[in-house]
């Protein structure tokens, strides 16, 4: 991994150090009609900046293909779209008229920094309005890939696992192999199976507990 690529991580996972982006617009400006972005692109473009994927290091570009993205969006509000949608419209004004979406991946991630930082932003309101977007990505982005999305049971309308038929010991948030998810990227393996639970059990009764004062 080069050292651009972890730098970008760190500044954008703390939540900002960084260069900053050297622009010069202070706020909104007027731009022409263009195409609407879907919300799916807006946080998919978010989410690739947040959890980089490069070759031979998989991230959230990575687990497209299992509907990550719908996933994300299930936890925001239309109040929280529309300011998703504000996010991406203001990099107009300063990348000559393209949303966020339409910006590489180098612009995305100069785009983020100089919200954080602020110091290129006169219009305090659309700066605020943009950090609280910026917050609330950020967090629903990680707390859906770091929850070993997809690798999840399947659930109800309310919200309860659905169990394999026969299966007793089922584990609920398995970490199996086939995927790499947030949990490998953060080397945590999972909840223990139970086979690895009753060897741990039969471990523990082997112990001498001297009571002895």
């Amino acid at each position: 991994m080069s050292k651009e690529k972890i730098s970008r991580r760190e500044f954008l996972e703390d939540t900002g150090r960084g260069a900053g982006a050297l622009f010069s617009a202070t706020t909104l400006q007027q731009a022409p009609l263009l195409p609407r972005n879907t919300p799916q692109e807006i946080v998919s473009a978010l989410g690739d900046t947040l959890i980089p994927t490069d070759p031979g290091d998989p991230g959230y570009r990575s687990l497209e293909p299992h509907g990550i993205t719908d996933e994300v969006l299930k936890g925001l509000e239309v109040s929280a779209v529309r300011q998703l949608e504000e996010l991406n419209k203001a990099a107009r004004a300063f990348y000559d008229g393209r949303t966020l979406v339409g910006l590489l991946e180098s612009e995305r991630t100069a785009y983020l920094e100089s919200i954080i930082e602020g110091t290129r932003f006169q219009d305090s309101r659309l700066l605020s309005r943009l950090r609280s977007a910026y917050s609330f990505i950020r967090s629903r982005v990680f707390l859906v890939y770091y929850q070993n999305y997809p690798e999840i049971v399947r659930r109800d309308a309310q919200g309860l696992p659905i169990p394999v038929p026969g299966d007793t010991h089922q584990i609920i948030n398995p970490n199996t192999k086939e995927l790499v998810t947030g949990w490998d990227g953060a080397h945590f393996e999972g909840p223990w199976s139970w086979q690895q639970e009753e060897d741990r059990r039969r471990y523990i009764k082997t112990l001498r507990w001297d009571t002895q004062p």
